[in-house]
């Protein structure tokens, strides 16, 4: 032991690494001063020479100094000697000012200081900041629910992907969670101040960077929770960032004509009347280039009105949008490209004559079936032997297995077959929990992604306890069902009692073994005998069961399965004409679907604006036989195609269901056609306004100017009228300005 001689501290190296627990050390409030209190169990491990008997021999030597009145107290009165004590909850603590510091041992020198024992104190009053961020993030996520991410994914404006969907959904629940904790000062159980709050929920949220709710210091986060508001519906915008969708730097769509008559607001604005109609060059045959038209028709008829011309390459960018090269190409290419390549035609057939908690886990069946290998290096096939695995969705209230899949080993693919299985099998109808193990194929991202879209809450068991899974009861009760069966291997993995594993005298040779197919359809018959058994005291079966559904349960939006299930494919609408077509490989032939684009003519314009005006228009497709959702590369929903309704191209084969397709795909080729007719003509119109008698338009503040303009401009026409009968003259034309007249001789 090391000691500082002069009433220096002295310490050991235990001292300096001691463990320092809550209830360790007390600071207690006496008449004059504070005093600190160490519990027995902190001063035996600090004071290596002291013992439980030692201790006991100087508490009775202690309690016998003082007056027999003072003796039943449980904190004994200071009376000058040594180790005095007290009783707190059943511990014995020792005041720190009564520990003697003599020889032979220098009890108190094996101590801290006083001053520091306070600070360990307080330390150790400290909650745990891993703990805290655990606890904290949990509470936000109850504030939450699968609902959130769905408004952020479909019906916000502007629509995210689902993991930006998420992270909303789940800064919403911070935010929920800190404004109810402020709300009548709940906060004090974890902290004594604001300011401590707002602190410790700073360091939890800025390292996951959600989106929305991304602060580096308290004081960001104080000031997001100061303006969070109480409706429900405000609050899913509150956190939605105002960059998505703003133009404040925008030129092209801002410098609005406005008729001179009328006082209407043209269409289109300057930037585009002109760019737009020198594209077109409406009513004539000759095709210029965009360099050309740049720099010898739009960038001076810009700078003639002082307005700022944009660059080229955003005139090009403002020519080649998906939705403007559509509907100008029948202007400027002619109708015959037009009808070819954008125009949407009529689909048609070939000629021919012709049709609440759920449970998830992955095991074993112990059936063996035989199958063929080819060996990669010798070239070689060769007869093995395999166990069937099965990825089982049940239901729990009823126990039904309501979903399954087969393979040879546990795989993300599995999982979600049977999924897909148990939630047709339940009519499309929502479960509320969904608990599952830790498996790999449970817990991998995409797996997680699709749990999380479809129910309220998704979650699995700890670590090491199989059998907090419902799930896991049913494996021996199917091992059991395919008992019968010749290929049976054994009841378990590490099934040691003979009767649970087969008679290998009598076990089939390779060659005898059933099919990896035959083996499905013995797995099959024990599902179905064990959904169509009777049990409990009413008798019913599964199936019977499973029909008492959870009155809370809704049905789920078919855009959201197809986003967790559906087919998943990349395709570019500029060359599809208003649908949306995509095959599939089904068996020993490649099958083709047809979706329509509703309104097309409408929503060509909704598609290129959130493609952010990309000449092409790639975009992700979700599909399944009935519908196509369409989605932005990165994710974010845009709109909902249908099947198409087919034409025929004979007239003998045609039906009532046929004749009415062929109208309505007649109709939307009319409809496109009109677009386009409606583009040029608002152009020309447009540009023909800053013509004659033009003006642009910038803000708000052009409706009493207008207004002034206008009343001068009758008076003066009064003013004609009374000079018409005192002499003969013919009514002059509105004089235009130097401005005008520069534009006109430019056209």
């Amino acid at each position: 032991m090391v000691r500082f001689q002069g009433g220096s501290t002295v310490y050991n190296q235990r001292v300096i690494s001691m463990q320092i627990n809550t209830g360790d050390i007390i600071i207690r409030k006496e008449k004059i001063s504070k005093s600190v209190w160490l519990s027995e169990c902190l001063v035996l491990q600090t004071c290596v020479e002291l013992n439980d008997g030692l201790l006991r021999y100087n508490r009775n030597t202690y309690k016998n100094s003082l007056p027999p009145t003072h003796r039943t107290r449980p904190i004994l009165p200071d009376s000058g000697k040594a180790w005095r004590w007290a009783r707190i909850n059943n511990t014995f603590y020792y005041a720190y000012a009564n520990i003697p510091n003599r020889k032979p041992c220098f009890y108190k020198s094996m101590l801290p200081t006083e001053e520091e024992l306070i600070k360990l104190a307080v330390e150790a009053e400290k909650p745990n900041a891993a703990t805290l961020a655990s606890e904290f993030t949990a509470m936000a996520q109850q504030k939450t629910n699968s609902h959130d991410v769905h408004y952020y994914m479909f019906y916000s404006e502007p629509c995210f992907n689902q993991q930006k969907a998420e992270q909303l959904a789940l800064a919403t629940g911070f935010c929920r969670l800190i404004t109810e904790l402020l709300d009548g000062s709940r906060f004090k159980k974890w902290f004594k101040k604001k300011e401590d709050l707002y602190e410790n929920f700073t360091k939890i949220i800025a390292p996951l960077e959600l989106e929305g709710l991304k602060i580096s210091k308290p004081a960001t986060l104080r000031n997001k929770i100061t303006g969070f508001p109480d409706s429900p519906t405000e609050q899913l915008n509150y956190l939605v960032s105002a960059k998505y969708g703003n133009d404040h730097a925008r030129l092209v769509g801002t410098f609005q004509i406005i008729h001179p008559e009328t006082g209407e607001l043209m269409k289109f604005d300057a930037h585009e009347a002109i760019m737009y109609e020198a594209w077109m060059n409406p009513f004539n045959a000759n095709k210029r280039n965009k360099i050309d038209l740049y720099t010898n028709d739009y960038k001076p008829a810009l700078e003639q009105y002082g307005l700022h011309p944009v660059s080229h390459n955003a005139f090009c960018k403002y020519l080649n949008r998906f939705d403007n090269k559509v509907l100008m190409s029948k202007e400027r290419d002619g109708d015959k490209h037009f009808n070819d390549t954008y125009k949407p035609y009529v689909p048609a057939h070939l000629v021919q004559y012709a049709h609440t908690m759920w449970v998830g886990d992955g095991s074993g069946t112990k059936l063996a079936y035989s199958y063929m290998h080819t060996d990669r290096k010798t070239n070689k096939t060769v007869l093995k032997q395999a166990t069937l695995y099965l990825v089982r969705i049940t239901d729990v209230a009823s126990r039904m297995i309501i979903g399954y899949a087969f393979g040879t080993s546990e795989s993300p693919d599995l999982v979600k077959k049977a999924l897909k299985m148990a939630i047709k099998t339940a009519g499309n109808i929502e479960a509320l929990e969904f608990l599952s193990d830790n498996g790999s194929a449970f817990t991998v991202a995409d797996v997680k992604s699709s749990l999380n879209l479809i129910f309220k809450k998704v979650r699995n068991i700890k670590p090491g306890n199989s059998q907090e899974n419902p799930a896991e009861m049913h494996v021996k009760m199917l091992t059991n069902m395919c008992r019968g069966n010749n290929n049976w291997l054994y009841s378990g993995f590490h099934a040691n009692h003979i009767n649970n594993t087969t008679n290998p005298d009598y076990f089939p040779k390779l060659n005898e073994l059933p099919s990896m197919e035959e083996t499905h359809q013995q797995v099959l018959l024990a599902i179905e005998k064990y959904n169509n058994t009777p049990w409990g005291a009413d008798q019913l079966t599964p199936i019977e069961r499973f029909k008492n559904k959870n009155p809370e349960c809704k049905p789920i939006e078919p855009r959201v399965l197809r986003h967790a299930f559906g087919n998943r494919t990349e395709v570019d609408l500029s060359y599809m004409r208003g649908f949306v077509n995509v095959h599939q490989v089904q068996g020993d032939h490649i099958a083709h679907f047809k979706f329509e684009i509703p309104d097309y003519d409408r929503n060509i314009h909704t598609i290129s604006e959130r493609l952010s005006y990309q000449s092409n228009a790639k975009v992700m497709v979700c599909w399944d036989e009935q519908a196509a959702d369409i989605y932005t590369p990165e994710g974010a929903y845009i709109l909902t195609a249908k099947r198409a309704e087919l034409a025929t191209k004979s007239t003998f084969e045609a039906t009532d269901i046929s004749n009415k397709a062929l109208g309505k795909h007649l109709q939307r080729k009319v409809n496109m056609t009109t677009a386009a007719d409606a583009m040029r003509d608002l152009v020309i119109e447009s540009a023909d306004v800053m013509k004659y008698g033009h003006r642009i338009y910038r803000g708000k503040a052009i409706k009493d100017e207008y207004n002034q303009e206008m009343e001068e401009y009758l008076a003066e026409q009064i003013q004609q009228s009374q000079n018409k009968s005192q002499a003969k003259m013919q009514i002059l034309p509105t004089a235009l300005t130097q401005e005008q007249i520069a534009f006109n001789d430019f056209f």
